[in-house]
């Protein structure tokens, strides 16, 4: 018997404890724990980021960007944050999001690794002119970084397809 309980004490004692979550635990959780959350506050996000494109608002990309941030252009062109921020306060970054023509983005996934967020989406410019009659599709990847209670973006990529 006293083998018996030497031997409860000694599992108990070894056991994993359950933890119990209350609801201020999980105000103070960042949303990165929530795919459906995070889905949604980037799609806030790069809704910012399109009308500081469409506004020129260096501020709001300043907020936006991280300093690390770094964006591929559909024209293959690397911007860093800075050059990011100086082209479009001239009006001379391109952003197929930004056209007055443009389509919402669609075929959004994101995915959450914990601090870091992973978004692609799908792009439809259908501003048809003489250089471009028809719609122009493109594929966009951005990543985000949760710091300081906030998103914020690191990298952005734009790919122009010919497929829609």
């Amino acid at each position: 018997m006293p083998r018996t309980l030497l031997l409860l004490a000694l599992l108990a004692a070894c056991a994993p404890r359950a933890q119990v979550a209350t609801d201020s635990d999980r105000s103070r959780a960042a949303p990165g724990r929530d795919t459906v959350a995070v889905r949604e506050a980037l799609l806030r996000l790069e809704a910012e980021w399109t009308a500081a494109h469409v506004s020129r608002d260096p501020a709001a990309l300043g907020r936006l960007l991280a300093d690390e941030y770094v964006g591929v252009t559909a024209t293959g062109d690397f911007w860093p944050k800075a050059d990011e921020i100086a082209m479009t306060r001239a009006g001379s970054a391109v952003d197929p999001a930004a056209s007055t023509s443009s389509q919402p983005l669609d075929s959004v996934r994101v995915r959450v690794y914990g601090d870091v967020a992973l978004m692609t989406a799908r792009i439809t410019d259908k501003s048809g002119d003489r250089s471009r009659p028809a719609a122009q599709h493109y594929y966009y990847t951005s990543a985000y970084v949760w710091r300081g209670g906030r998103w914020q973006a690191v990298m952005g990529h734009v790919s122009r397809t010919a497929k829609p």
